[in-house]
């Protein structure tokens, strides 16, 4: 990472501190409050490190993430934002730049650690699991924001704000790779835990693990399978 001297050579802070400040400064800002000289180029601002709210975890709810979903997050990027992958900075180099982010909020050193949702395995895909999806779909009233194709495009989209009271478009649930990853389980789990700071809630209280499947199985299927049956008349799932 740009000549930096070897871990074991310094402390793991200092070189966390000297790989955030060469790789992650510019737009996140020495502070960690998002103002970095390149921040405001972007028109997704950085995240405001110092109050220890992130989007994507494995936690529940108001949970802090883990040292794994901050190094998944540094390693494939978010698609969409000036976040890029850091895959150029070894992997240790990575662990000590999380370490050194949670010193940015007082939370990591207040809160005990949660331990990640789980994730049960996914059933076999099939016509009437996406015709199951489509009517939580509805229920859950995800058209709202996302729109009825799920394009980002609902009677709610143009009015919704972060944390901060920036304006936030919804995710257009059509194209891939989403932000929080490719897999289904990346979905399942960004639709289990929210995204934090923003109004995209945690359904794990409202919806069952099967029916967060359902759901799964019908935001993953292919275009002209999804507009078949939204042609359904819908009721609420079973």
């Amino acid at each position: 990472s740009r000549g930096l001297a070897e871990p074991d050579e310094t402390s793991r802070g200092e070189r966390g501190r000297q790989v955030y400040e060469a790789n992650c400064a510019a737009c996140q800002g020495t502070t960690g409050d998002g103002r970095g000289m390149a921040a405001h180029m972007f028109r997704t601002p950085p995240r405001d490190l110092r109050a220890g709210v992130f989007k994507f975890r494995s936690t529940p709810s108001g949970a802090l993430p883990t040292d794994d979903d901050l190094l998944r997050t540094l390693a494939q990027g978010v698609r969409t934002t000036a976040m890029i992958p850091q895959t150029h900075i070894p992997e240790s180099d990575r662990q000590a730049v999380v370490a050194y982010i949670k010193t940015f909020s007082p939370r990591f050193g207040e809160e005990a650690a949660e331990a990640p949702i789980t994730i049960p395995q996914a059933p076999a895909r099939s016509a009437e699991l996406i015709l199951k999806g489509r009517k939580v779909y509805d229920a859950a009233q995800c058209w709202e924001c996302h729109g009825r194709a799920g394009r980002g495009d609902g009677p709610s989209a143009s009015q919704l704000k972060d944390d901060w009271g920036a304006p936030i478009r919804p995710t257009d649930l059509t194209r891939h790779p989403r932000k929080s990853g490719q897999s289904p389980r990346d979905l399942y789990r960004t639709i289990a835990t929210g995204l934090g700071g923003t109004p995209m809630p945690s359904y794990s209280d409202s919806l069952s693990p099967e029916e967060i499947w359902w759901l799964v199985a019908y935001l993953e299927s292919p275009p002209a399978k999804r507009e078949a049956v939204q042609l359904v008349p819908q009721s609420n799932p079973k």
